[in-house]
């Protein structure tokens, strides 16, 4: 299994006080490689703005399923 970080575009350019990361989302992914398969793990961070108190999470990548089996 490979794990992808995502960086949260709407935290990008803000200092670590104006933003807090609550939690997490992962999904699953499988992909093909030259003679064998491997499953992408991305992570996306949700975070709180200070400022408004509003989350954010990145969208999930494409191709990506909805909901996966933890592994």
């Amino acid at each position: 299994m490979e794990v992808i970080h995502l960086a949260n575009p709407e935290a990008a350019g803000l200092t670590e006080g104006e933003y807090e990361v609550i939690g997490e989302k992962v999904t699953h992914r499988l992909a093909q490689r030259p003679g064998s398969y491997v499953v992408l793990k991305y992570v996306r961070p949700v975070v709180k703005l200070r400022a408004d108190a509003t989350l954010h999470c990145r969208r999930r990548p494409q191709g990506c399923s909805r909901t996966a089996a933890p592994m």
